[in-house]
């Protein structure tokens, strides 16, 4: 399940540029980040964020690899497949996905 949420979004790339995006959306098996440019696909990077959950913001840190780039307006939205991410890191984003509007366990 996808959950739609807005949140800055360090990339860094496999040439040790670091860029910053926007998260657009997130699930346990990939992210969606808005940026100015397309993103090469099959690319792989490492994306850091934080999550807030409760009164707790966690820092996230995940491999990622570009699966499409799609236009919208003046910058393009990207899909991001998950393909790496610490154990520690999968439970807190499990618990943030959960707690959201439209997660698992969220009572509508």
């Amino acid at each position: 399940m996808q959950i739609k949420f807005k949140r800055p979004i360090s990339l860094l790339l496999s040439n040790g540029k670091r860029i910053s995006a926007s998260l657009t959306d997130i699930s346990m098996e990939k992210i969606g980040v808005i940026y100015r440019l397309p993103i090469k696909h099959d690319a792989v990077l490492i994306a850091k964020f934080s999550l807030p959950i409760a009164d707790h913001v966690y820092n996230i840190k995940m491999e990622v690899k570009a699966m499409n780039n799609h236009l919208q307006t003046d910058q393009y939205h990207t899909l991001l497949h998950i393909t790496k991410i610490p154990e520690e890191n999968k439970k807190i984003l499990l618990q943030f996905i959960q707690t959201r509007p439209g997660g698992v366990n969220h009572a509508a």
